[in-house]
């Protein structure tokens, strides 16, 4: 793995003044987004999935918040706001946000692809495996993003999380998180997150 080079002068004197001018400003500190209450989870301590109406805002309602705030971090939630395909282009849109840390709930980074729905899908026939699918294409978003992309991972990270993991610039894990690939304990290689630990130089 490459070495994390320590931060310039300049870059944290930078930093410190854009704390002051948030505070001089006396803008929030954070604020946070509900991009939406559409979720792919059934987790039994949040009830969102079983809305029936979903509300959403367009990309430019959020992005005037922003704007309109200046806070000095966004957080963005949901729901799964990654169910959203705009949900990067909120942050792309503003350029005065430099940084993209992506988290868990739940004390969960991630436990990787949704089991049901892959078993749906399972008897679907062969797949075309050249056609980019929903993660592949989130995965690039996160690659190629120009902003700095960390992920702050906690608790469970598996299976196809690996890949979202290997897709920022940096990653901070607490010292307890656990990092596996259990599928491969069924039978399957991992085809999405094991070309990500190649391209990330982990053995």
């Amino acid at each position: 793995l490459r070495a994390v080079s320590k931060p310039t002068l300049a870059n944290k004197l930078r930093a410190v003044g854009a704390v002051i001018k948030n505070r001089i400003h006396d803008d929030p500190l954070n604020i946070t987004l509900e991009l939406t209450r559409r979720c792919n989870a059934r987790c039994d301590y949040c009830n969102h999935w079983q809305e029936q109406k979903q509300t959403e805002q367009d990309l430019a309602d959020y992005v005037a918040v922003v704007r309109r705030f200046q806070p000095f971090s966004v957080t963005i939630c949901g729901g799964e706001p990654f169910m959203r395909k705009d949900a990067l282009e909120i942050i792309r849109a503003d350029r005065e946000i430099k940084v993209l840390v992506t988290k868990g709930a739940g004390g969960c980074y991630s436990s990787g692809f949704y089991l049901p729905f892959l078993r749906a899908h399972s008897h679907d026939g062969l797949a075309d495996w050249d056609k980019p699918r929903t993660m592949d294409r989130l995965a690039e978003e996160l690659r190629f993003f120009p902003r700095v992309t960390i992920a702050q991972v906690e608790g469970y990270c598996l299976g196809g999380a690996l890949a979202m993991m290997n897709s920022h610039d940096l990653v901070f894990a607490a010292e307890d998180a656990q990092m596996g690939m259990p599928e491969v304990m069924r039978g399957s290689f991992g085809q999405f997150a094991t070309c990500t630990l190649f391209h990330s130089q982990i053995p």
